[in-house]
């Protein structure tokens, strides 16, 4: 089951689901959870990721080492990945970086991309 959120809704995924975030005009992840772990995918302008990574209770931050491109987005390279644990098995995944998304520089700062409660 796949969900789709704008900036101003809340919505909690169960295990096995993927929501969507648009992070800049033409940036967006899509992240797939499960109990204790996520999988996010960060995308550009193309229906392929940019780039892929992995964050649970035992891994809880990814950081991107090199930028990665399509000519219209650009995650920079230090682009960080967070699992925060929010009590129990419930958590949030969040994002922080640099997006230059079309000439223009974004800063994200601790984003929630998702959020899991188990049973919801």
């Amino acid at each position: 089951m796949k969900a789709q959120r704008d900036d101003n809704a809340e919505l909690v995924v169960s295990s096995g689901q993927s929501i969507t975030t648009r992070l800049t005009t033409n940036s967006y992840s899509i992240v797939q959870t499960e109990a204790g772990a996520a999988t996010c995918a960060y995308y550009g302008t193309n229906v392929q990721p940019l780039y892929n990574t992995f964050v649970s209770n035992n891994n809880p931050t990814s950081v991107l080492a090199n930028d990665r491109s399509d000519g219209v987005v650009t995650y920079k390279a230090g682009f960080k990945t967070e699992f925060q644990s929010t009590g129990g098995q419930a958590f949030n995944i969040l994002c922080s970086g640099i997006i230059i998304d079309n000439g223009n520089t974004n800063e994200i700062t601790g984003k929630i991309i998702a959020q899991y409660t188990p049973g919801s």
